[in-house]
């Protein structure tokens, strides 16, 4: 006999689904460990201010984690990168926003822009391994509870990512006060030839959903915050931005956070430019004119340097 206390999953019927629609593999989808037992102490620790309440002032805050000199396999290229990120931002059709980002070496070339603050990278004993972008993150979001807007959407942005040019003012006017999670998007390889629409193509509930944009690409989450003192504080920073982008539909359901999807392609995700492979990346297919049409309106920065 199954009993629910030997299988706490078998509790949340939501959750169960969600894992069975986006898991790119069945092996543990009856599993449950520590993710989960964080979304469900994020579930418990919102009881008291939640649902939370947007004033209508606030900003988007994207949290960027960059590389350092010495483990970039070539820096000028990384700097050429971010620029191109950050100069999304600069031209993005609503101007409330801010950029901040951390990395143990200042880039070279980014836009003289106020809103773009670099933060230098302060590795803390055992922080020392090969990947450190969480320990960036971390030190971003202290950032933000020390010297950020009072309330907003914190955004983490991959340094070679880039964001749709109304991204900012869709999640602003909305302002769900919760977060948004990106589903569309495009993977675009550096030959600005080859790429991939992604999105839902599942025709049934149950259809495992491999296309999604989060489940390919960590610059795909906004979480909401309020530091007034009847707000949620940086709960929802502290706990999803360095949560694996593979798993954020199946945590936020548990947690009970109600993620909104943007309903258009919100941001490019680059790949193929020697930074940020994996050993034995395929190249994509050739992207259809009709994307490229898409992208040049929607990401104008990708389109004029292709």
């Amino acid at each position: 006999m199954i009993r629910t206390r030997d299988f706490p999953i078998l509790k949340h019927r939501k959750f169960l689904l969600t894992r069975l629609k986006y898991r790119r593999k069945m092996k543990g989808v009856l599993s449950w460990g520590e993710a989960e037992e964080r979304s469900l102490k994020i579930r418990n620790r919102l009881t008291t201010n939640w649902p939370p309440v947007s004033r209508g002032d606030e900003e988007v805050v994207f949290c960027i984690p960059l590389i350092g000199r010495e483990r970039a396999p070539d820096w000028n290229v990384v700097c050429q990168l971010l620029a191109r990120t950050l100069g999304s931002l600069v031209h993005q059709s609503n101007t409330k926003w801010r950029a901040i980002v951390c990395s143990q070496d200042e880039p070279e070339a980014m836009p003289p822009d106020e809103r773009i603050t670099y933060l230098p990278f302060i590795a803390k004993t055992g922080e020392t391994g090969k990947n450190d972008s969480a320990a960036k993150i971390h030190q971003i979001i202290e950032h933000i509870k020390r010297h950020g807007p009072t309330s907003g959407y914190a955004f983490r942005l991959d340094a070679d990512d880039v964001p749709h040019r109304d991204l900012v003012d869709y999640i602003l006017r909305d302002n769900n006060g919760r977060g948004y999670l990106l589903d569309q998007g495009y993977m675009l390889d550096s030959d600005m030839h080859h790429g991939r629409a992604l999105g839902h193509r599942s025709l049934f509930p149950l259809r495992i959903e491999n296309n999604t944009f989060f489940k390919n690409c960590g610059s795909c989450l906004a979480v909401f915050f309020d530091k007034r003192g009847t707000g949620i504080g940086m709960v929802l920073a502290d706990n999803l931005l360095c949560e694996k982008h593979t798993r954020l539909a199946e945590v936020s359901v548990l947690a009970a956070l109600d993620l909104a999807f943007v309903p258009f392609p919100a941001m490019c995700y680059m790949i193929r430019h020697g930074q940020n492979d994996y050993p034995g990346r395929r190249t994509p297919p050739v992207l259809a004119p009709k994307y490229w049409k898409e992208i040049e309106t929607g990401f104008p920065a990708i389109y004029s340097q292709s």
